[in-house]
């Protein structure tokens, strides 16, 4: 039965839903073979997601694509498990700044391009956050994007934009007619204002 579920590429081996680990719950069992097939399984899918993980920092996409096609690690997984980051495949591709790569990962069917990390960031606010034109172009054009979704301090894509000063991302999305360029944070400060406090002249223009 574990063989047949761990076939599943939708199978999570590292927790269930009340947060407890099947490997953890299968040694305190004395299950032996179990532990081994979990042992090998995860040591499989560590291995892909650092390959995975490498891939996207050079800008790899073949190398994506082809993990992706294997299916040992699904398009929304998380790639970088850090605890206070836990960024997913899209929002890593994003901070990188490859293009090539985030357009393989938009093509599959699945892919979900508002999904949030940690921090309540999105891809779009990360690729925002970085200055990354060209990406932030690639997931404007995606109908479900969600241009105004805020992190959980209430930072949109548009304002993290403005404090960092990028002037040609805050250009790409005051094109978009659902931007709100007067959404506040959760102290309500705006865009522009974030500009003006950081002295970003070409901004505030």
């Amino acid at each position: 039965i574990v063989r047949l579920l761990l076939k599943r590429k939708d199978i999570d081996v590292d927790k269930d839903f009340k947060g407890r680990a099947p490997l953890k719950i299968a040694q305190l069992k004395n299950h032996t073979k179990i532990v081994a097939l979990l042992q090998q399984h995860i040591s499989v899918r560590k291995k892909s997601r650092e390959q995975m993980k490498s891939a996207i920092t050079i800008g790899d996409a073949y190398t994506v694509e082809t993990i992706l096609n294997s299916e040992m690690i699904g398009v929304n997984d998380v790639v970088v498990p850090i605890q206070f980051q836990r960024d997913r495949l899209l929002h890593f591709a994003c901070r990188k700044g490859h293009v090539n790569v985030v357009k393989v990962l938009l093509k599959r069917k699945n892919i979900v391009v508002n999904q949030t990390n940690h921090y309540g960031e999105t891809p779009l606010f990360v690729a925002c956050m970085n200055g990354h034109v060209d990406v932030v172009e690639a997931l404007l054009v995606r109908d479900e994007i969600k241009i105004n979704q805020a992190d959980k301090r209430g930072i949109t894509p548009l304002s993290i934009t403005c404090e960092n000063g990028h002037v040609g991302v805050v250009e790409a999305l005051l094109k978009r007619n659902e931007i709100r360029i007067n959404q506040a944070d959760n102290n309500e400060v705006t865009p522009l204002y974030v500009a003006c406090q950081y002295g970003h002249v070409d901004v505030v223009r």
